[in-house]
Order: structure tokens, then C-alpha cells, then sequence
């Protein structure tokens, strides 16, 4: 497991691991606990880690993309799979079709993005 963001608060953390998953990469938000009830007292910051050491290069890509987009998601880089019912082009991070509700490809649970 490598570190890829100490963040300033909690929402920072939550927000790139949500942009890391969404691209691929599993990844743990660790001392959001500790911040939450040691702000002030001690520095402990929230950090984001990645699972897997051999994502460290993609994972520093959108941690640097995020800071340079101020956390604008929409700017950040991010995957997508097209429902086999209907078409519609839907984030990595969904589960099932937004649109008709077609759950997401068995290759989605494993991590593969069709396509």
C-alpha cells in the first residue's frame, strides 16, 4: 500500500479516493476517525491510500489533476462503460444504468471497463 494525498479535511480525502475508484483504483481513506475527534488537539490529517503499489503512477496523475482543478470532478479524469440495454454512456462508479436500470457488465466487478 503506498500513500498518494495527506488531506486538509475530510471531504478532500473522500473526494479523490471516490476519483480514484473511479477510475480503477481501489483505494482507503485512513485517520478520518482520528481527524474527526483530534482536530486541534494533535496533527493528525486524513490520508488517502491506494491498495495496489503498481497504480502509484495513474493514482498520483489524478491526485495531481484534482489539485490542479481546484476538486472539480468534472474535470478529472474518469472512466465509463455503455449500457448493453440502452446505450447510455455511464461513470465506472455505478453499479447499474442511471437511465434503464440495467445492471453493469460482470466485467465491471472485476475491475475491466468494456470496451
Amino acid at each position: 500500500m503506498k500513500r498518494v494525498l495527506v488531506a486538509a479535511y475530510s471531504a478532500e480525502a473522500q473526494l479523490v479516493k471516490g476519483l480514484l475508484e473511479a477510475n480503477g483504483i481501489q483505494a482507503e481513506v485512513r485517520n478520518e476517525e482520528l481527524f474527526s475527534v483530534l482536530t486541534g488537539i494533535l496533527a493528525v490529517q486524513p490520508e488517502v491510500w491506494i491498495t495496489h503499489d503498481s497504480q502509484i503512477e495513474p493514482a498520483l496523475a489524478i491526485v495531481e489533476s484534482c489539485r490542479q482543478t481546484g476538486g472539480e470532478s468534472s474535470q478529472a479524469p474518469y472512466r465509463t462503460w455503455k449500457c448493453l440495454a440502452c446505450g447510455e454512456e455511464i461513470e465506472s462508479h455505478f453499479t447499474s444504468c442511471w437511465r434503464c436500470g440495467q445492471p453493469a457488465p460482470d466485467s465491471l466487478e472485476h475491475g475491466q471497463l468494456p470496451g
